[in-house]
């Protein structure tokens, strides 16, 4: 099976943020168990998350959780939307 690009598998999570309970990596968690993207997108996603860093200066959430395993407070839906949005708009 081919693994999706990683536009296409911000786009599933866009998709489906409505399962979003703690953080996009759990998420992408979520999507693998839920056999939504396999696990080699699973790992993909996850490996660009982890390079796309949110600046600390791109909210006051990101500033304070620097360092911490969580970019914005758990389960908070709309800077992970928009950080989402503007990364698949930066691979299109």
């Amino acid at each position: 099976m081919k693994v999706r690009t990683q536009k296409e598998l911000l786009e599933v999570m866009l998709t489906n943020i409505g399962m979003l309970r703690s953080g996009l990596c759990f998420l992408s968690s979520e999507l693998f168990t839920q056999n939504i993207i396999t696990f080699d997108e699973h790992i993909v996603i996850g490996n660009y998350i982890r390079g796309n860093k949110p600046s600390i200066f791109s909210s006051w959430n990101a500033f304070w959780n620097a360092g911490n395993r969580f970019y914005w407070s758990r389960g908070d839906v709309k800077p992970r939307v928009k950080w989402l949005k503007q990364h698949i708009k930066k691979l299109s």
